[in-house]
């Protein structure tokens, strides 16, 4: 640094630093300086005005009007059964069936409204192709062999400016939609709105009625093959029949079955027969056994028998007379004595005759059990081969018959499709046809005009503004480079030096709050309650100065004063709460070993600091607190008792700060007051600036060689006055 002549208080303290400070402090305008500034240019803000409605009124009479009509149709959301082939074979639907809002078939139709397809069509009902408004006229410069592509290309480009005008949108919760058309021509806007409902309906008859025929032609084709498979499937179960010669009654039983059940109906009847015969033989044996054949009805039903017993009853009761009248020994009885035993002798002989006539219808009936058992074994057998043979005909026969049903059925829905095709309704109809609109489309060319107005006496307002202040708006301020508190930018020049030290700029004049009596823990709260203060805008710009320093990384500044009562801690809390503000990540560190800041901040005075964390004795997230009005992040505790110097100066100092650069946006470190000369060369190494807070509390400045020498000892990269007035 260079040397300069004493430098005395009054010198400091000139007006003219002064009044170039107060500028760079000062807000950018309040209410009085924009009324008053009003007033003094007012011809300057009505020129404006009248030159930004003048070109407001004139674009707004360059823009051709646009006219927009809608024409309304209603979607019936009933869905076209023909149309879908997968859907031929199910029951028709219920015509007074209600049917769900379905947010997804409305949006189909408006795709469709919207399509290339439909849009070409209109283009062509109203010949739009040639129509200026759709066609710039630009692709008719190809011929030759060109010129099919080129027509298609200028269809294509017609189409696409057709459809940029066309929109289609839904009225409301309901299936209503809304056809809007947008043309320099309100006649032509309706027109187009119109037919586009108009083709919108004929596409759905045309859908229809394709679907229709389509659905014929595939029936067609599909009941042609159907018969053919009927017709072999009836083939196939007759041949079947023939070579297996199987034969069915009328009521479609097989023949073979009936034999069965006839035979065994037969076989029932038999045995029933044999056991009743076989009955009446057992008894009759029994009773003739006991001599008591005559009792057996079969026997006492004989006519003969009868006869005889009749004989014997009449030879009984004449031997009986006789017996009365004559002796025993008198001829005519001992001849009907002789008659009676021949009676006898006959009636034995009869019941002999009717056991043994008992006995052979017995055998018989035996005989024809045994035939009767052997031909239904026969008949089973039989059976049981034709029914095996069976099992292939009932697949042919089911195979015949699903084949002729599913024929039939789809000559059912032929014959349904074809009654449809007779008229086809749309699914949708127009319930407001598009009328020709009389007023353009918003924004009318009156109200530009008049919104011009007060947009051009702001504009005006502005201009008067920047003219005021001579310096382009905060928001548009360059960033500052490198070494940026000695050079300065066109933009934002450096606060002046005082004269003598033309090496050490002043980069902010502070109010002397301690002067007026507050305390210092008011003083940094004042950037929250009163952040239009003059203390508070002065910090805010010196935050902004030293944010445009340009590091590649966080920036490192220390605020550090030659002696005590300086309020370095003030300024160094309200230089990082002023970078907090701005949305910086800020960490406010406490290197003096007294720890003015947890004083100041009246907060973590017993919480270990920066020295215990070089020393090893606690952890950084051990140390660290939240400011409770920025957020920003504090490092400061209890105070030292000594040996702070060689703590900066060890490799963990270094370490420290790196590793915060690489956290946080800006490091304030709050310096002890005069430190040795090794603690400011090892910060002046680590930091990116040095801030000297000189004048607190009217503490008399020093003099040039002071400031000079001690600019010297620190040799730091960017060093900067805080004047406190």
């Amino acid at each position: 640094m260079s040397s300069a002549g004493p430098l005395t208080t009054a010198t400091w303290a000139r007006e003219s630093d002064r009044e170039e400070g107060s500028r760079a402090s000062a807000p950018w305008f309040d209410a009085s300086d924009v009324l008053r500034i009003a007033q003094e240019r007012m011809g300057t803000i009505l020129l404006v005005a009248l030159c930004v409605s003048a070109l407001a009124a004139a674009i707004a009479f360059l823009i051709p009007l646009s006219y927009s009509s809608t024409a309304e149709v209603v979607f019936d959301q009933h869905k076209n059964k023909i149309a879908d082939l997968s859907s031929l074979l199910s029951p028709p639907p219920n015509s007074n069936a209600e049917y769900a809002l379905d947010p997804a078939s409305v949006q189909n139709q408006i795709h469709l409204l919207t399509s290339r397809n439909l849009a070409a069509r209109v283009v062509d009902r109203l010949g739009l192709a040639s129509d200026s408004e759709l066609d710039s006229g630009d692709g008719g410069i190809l011929g030759g062999d060109d010129s099919a592509a080129t027509a298609q290309s200028s269809k294509d480009r017609v189409v696409d400016a057709f459809l940029r005008r066309l929109r289609v949108q839904p009225l409301g919760v309901s299936t209503t939609l809304g056809i809007t058309y947008t043309s320099h021509d309100p006649q032509m806007a309706a027109a187009v709105a119109n037919a586009v409902a108009d083709a919108y309906i004929e596409n759905q008859i045309e859908t229809k009625s394709e679907a229709s025929r389509t659905a014929a032609r595939w029936l067609n084709e599909r009941i042609a093959r159907l018969a053919v498979d009927t017709q072999k499937a009836d083939a196939a179960v007759e041949a079947y029949k023939r070579e297996h010669m199987l034969t069915e009654a009328a009521d479609g039983t097989p023949l073979v079955d009936q034999e069965v059940m006839a035979v065994q109906s037969q076989l029932v009847q038999a045995r029933t027969a044999l056991a009743e015969k076989k009955s009446i033989q057992g008894r009759l044996h029994a009773l003739a056994t006991e001599g008591a054949a005559a009792d057996v009805s079969e026997v006492s039903a004989s006519a003969v028998i009868v006869q005889l017993r009749q004989q014997e009853a009449d030879t009984v009761r004449q031997q009986q007379d006789l017996a009365t009248r004559y002796g025993p020994r008198n001829p005519k009885l001992l001849a009907m004595e002789s008659q009676r035993r021949s009676i006898e002798e006959k009636i034995s002989a009869e019941i002999s005759r009717v056991e043994g006539s008992v006995d052979s219808d017995v055998a018989e009936a035996e005989a024809q059990v045994q035939s009767l058992e052997a031909s239904l074994a026969g008949v089973e057998r039989a059976a049981a081969d034709e029914n095996a043979t069976r099992a292939m005909l009932q697949s042919l026969e089911g195979n015949a018959k699903s084949t002729r049903a599913a024929y039939e059925e789809f000559v059912s829905r032929l014959r349904e499709v074809q009654g449809q095709d007779v008229m086809q309704l749309p699914d949708a109809a127009i319930i407001s046809r598009a009328p020709a609109p009389d007023t353009p489309n918003p924004p009318r060319r009156s109200l530009i005009a008049l919104a011009s107005v007060p947009v051009g006496l702001l504009i005006g307002l502005l201009v008067a503004l920047f003219q005021e202040r001579g310096v382009a708006p905060p928001v548009i301020q360059a960033p500052l480079p490198q070494h940026a508190f000695r050079q300065g930018t066109a933009a934002q020049p450096p606060v002046a030096p005082p004269p003598g030290v033309s090496d050490l700029p002043v980069v902010a004049r502070i109010p002397d709050l301690a002067r007026q009596g507050l305390t210092a823990h008011t003083i940094v709260d004042s950037l929250v309650w009163e952040p239009a203060s003059p203390f508070a805008l002065e910090m805010s710009a010196l935050a902004g100065r030293i944010v445009a320093v340009r590091t590649g990384r966080g920036k490192v500044f220390g605020v550090i004063a030659p002696g005590s009562g300086e309020g370095k801690t003030v300024v160094a809390i309200a230089l990082a709460r002023a970078a907090a503000r701005r949305g910086l990540n800020v960490a406010l560190i406490d290197c003096d070993p007294r720890h003015n800041i947890a004083w100041t901040l009246r907060a973590g005075l017993d919480k270990p600091g920066l020295f215990d964390v070089l020393a090893g004795k606690a952890k950084l997230s051990e140390c660290v607190q939240r400011d409770r009005l920025f957020g920003l992040t504090i490092l400061s505790g209890r105070r030292n008792s000594g040996g702070y110097e060689d703590m900066l100066t060890m490799p963990v100092m270094a370490q420290l700060v790196d590793y915060l650069c690489r956290s946080f946006d800006l490091v304030v470190l709050d310096l002890p007051v005069s430190a040795p000369t090794a603690v400011l060369r090892a910060v002046s190494v680590l930091a990116d600036g040095l801030l000297v807070a000189l004048g607190w509390n009217g503490t008399p400045l020093p003099d040039v060689a002071d400031i000079n020498g001690f600019a010297s000892v620190t040799r730091a990269r960017n060093l900067g006055l805080i004047l406190a007035e």
